[in-house]
């Protein structure tokens, strides 16, 4: 979860819209094309003891956003934001001051590019060839001042919490991945990979038994057979 923080700037009531722009809570689901990849299983796949899961996803509910790692896919995604707010920025001039422009104008960049940023990310990543299916809320924005306890409280009341590898508290939300028109709402679970470091019949034979077991018996079921070590 991040905070896009969105700008002070105001047109004193010129520019309704753009007044208190809300801070966003934003909540990312990751996947991967790629099932069985070595880098995936070391930072994801409990260092290759872990499950890699796969999904129909023309059969999950909700949008799923492709991943840009190359510039030019990325300053594509990004131009016609731009040249929306020069537009934006055309209008207004001469109108009022430089400063409230400007200021209106951060915030509408701020406000379009948030879509942007969430499928943008740095080149040398681009082997996992990610998806994000994305939740995003508003946040009280601190301009309004210190949120009344109703609001805090009602902002967390669909929150969970998990910790990192480092100890860290998450912030998490569930999200719907049933399938779509399923009278059974079964997960749309195609295939389930185990880790290098699992045995392949021993584990494929309790793996089976659990897919089993809650009726996902048409789960295809593989092992990897990438040599990694362990020490």
């Amino acid at each position: 979860m991040f905070r896009r923080k969105l700008s002070d700037g105001l047109l004193g009531g010129v520019v309704a819209p753009l007044e208190l722009e809300p801070f966003w809570d934003v909540f990312v689901f990751s996947l991967s094309e790629k099932p069985n990849l070595l880098s995936q299983w070391g930072a994801y796949g409990a260092s290759g003891a872990g499950y890699s899961v796969g999904f129909d996803t023309t059969q999950v509910e909700g949008n799923f956003l492709k991943v840009e790692y190359e510039r030019q896919s990325q300053e594509e995604i990004v131009r016609p934001m731009f040249r929306k707010t020069l537009d934006f920025v055309k209008k207004l001039s001469g109108k009022y001051a430089k400063r409230e422009v400007g200021a209106c104008c951060l915030a509408a960049l701020s406000q379009s590019l948030l879509p942007a940023a969430i499928r943008i990310k740095h080149k040398g990543f681009s082997e996992e060839a990610e998806w994000r299916l994305i939740h995003i809320r508003q946040a009280p924005h601190p301009q309004l001042g210190s949120p009344t306890l109703e609001t805090r409280l009602e902002r967390v009341q669909e929150l969970e919490f998990r910790t990192s590898k480092s100890g860290a508290l998450i912030p998490f939300v569930t999200s719907n991945l049933r399938q779509v028109n399923s009278p059974e709402k079964k997960l749309p679970i195609t295939v389930i990979w185990q880790g290098p470091h699992i045995s392949p019949k021993l584990g494929k034979q309790s793996l089976r038994l659990l897919c089993d077991r809650f009726d996902y018996v048409d789960v295809r079921l593989e092992s990897s057979n990438i040599p990694l070590a362990q020490f």
